[in-house]
């Protein structure tokens, strides 16, 4: 009898921890049943988009979704992950061949990922809310009936009373890979993921475009003490002092000239998403005027970006459920933040970009 008992416990207990569910947005904890889980890296990595269903351009009405890179990238298919509701579909749940924005078309949405640190703590953890944040934002965003490459966006300054940026006053430098933390140190970083570790104040977190050497973008991030320029895809760095830099970046008049186009402030900006519950506002659900979180200082490096390289993304991986080695309608979607290493698994404060242990379906 007694073993019957045990028997039937057991198996109740496996029932629960199969049935039980997590739901879109929600962090693992340490005693979740997905804690410990292994993840896999997507060859060619994601990109974001958005369904445009009324007036011309991104805003608070269109579907936002997250897409297999190598993907048909001017439609919704099946499996591509939904960060925000539509009719029926909540966040989280996934595309399928019957659903209404099935084939439907998709507008690339160039978008990083950030966390608000809430209370002011020296790191991400579990208080922390995590926001698809637009890298560009403006009454004339990105539409179908406009034509913006990103490669030449509004970054680039048009003041021509700025001195040109010589490749002689390059210098290789070794990116940071981590590890180090000192009072007064601080890490900034370029578009293309090149760290470097700095002793300055920074005024500006946010690359600026200046400029093109070759077929590569040129980056500048400003400081109090200096300026900091990079040339994308290598590891050649310049520093500038402030106050012999008149690059036009920081004339009024210039910064004006497009400014449509804004670059991305560290600010959360109307219709930036949130992947997490905060207070009351549901994870899947757009900031608006007068939101609490608007305009809230987000952290910076972005824990992924969704820009021009698939190595951005590579935070975002997937638990291979059917054990058959492809993304598919079966797997679970993680950010895999902290950890993020290569061939790494499910650890606590990682964020469920799609219910797990549930049908991750309409």
């Amino acid at each position: 009898m007694m073993r019957v008992l045990l028997f039937s416990s057991l198996i109740l207990a496996l029932n629960l921890a199969i049935c039980s569910g997590y739901d879109f947005g929600t962090k693992v904890m340490a005693d979740d049943t997905d804690m410990g889980m292994p993840l896999f890296d997507l060859p060619g990595g994601w990109t974001v988009g958005f369904w445009d269903t009324g007036t011309p351009g991104y805003d608070q009405a269109d579907p936002v979704y997250m897409q297999v890179a190598f993907s048909c990238h001017n439609m919704i298919v099946s499996n591509d992950v939904r960060l925000t509701s539509i009719g029926n579909h909540s966040p989280g749940s996934k595309v399928t061949f019957e659903d209404i924005d099935m084939n439907k078309p998709l507008t690339p949405l160039p978008a990083t990922i950030n966390y608000l640190n809430l209370y002011g703590s020296s790191a991400y953890d579990l208080d922390d809310p995590v926001y698809l944040h637009l890298y560009y934002h403006g009454r004339n965003y990105i539409n179908n009936h406009q034509e913006q490459d990103l490669d030449e966006s509004s970054n680039t300054c048009q003041n021509e009373k700025a001195d040109p940026v010589e490749i002689e006053d390059f210098e290789m430098r070794l990116p940071y890979r981590g590890g180090i933390s000192m009072p007064g140190v601080s890490c900034i970083e370029f578009t293309d993921g090149y760290k470097l570790l700095v002793s300055d104040p920074i005024t500006n977190l946010v690359p600026k475009k200046i400029g093109m050497w070759q077929k590569s973008k040129i980056e500048m991030i400003k400081g109090a003490k200096a300026n900091y320029y990079h040339i994308l895809d290598t590891w050649l760095v310049r520093i500038a002092p402030a106050e012999i830099d008149d690059s036009c970046l920081f004339d009024e008049d210039a910064r004006d000239h497009d400014s449509n186009y804004a670059p991305m402030t560290t600010f959360i900006c109307t219709n930036d998403i949130r992947l997490n519950r905060i207070g009351n506002l549901s994870p899947g659900t757009k900031v608006v005027d007068f939101d609490p979180d608007q305009n809230k200082i987000l952290s910076v490096p972005a824990l992924a970006r969704f820009l021009e390289r698939a190595s951005d993304t590579a935070r975002i991986r997937y638990q291979d459920r059917n054990g058959n080695g492809v993304y598919d309608y079966a797997d679970f979607l993680y950010l895999n933040y902290p950890s993020g290493n290569a061939g790494d698994s499910v650890v606590v404060n990682n964020v469920r970009l799609t219910p797990v242990n549930a049908s991750p379906g309409p």
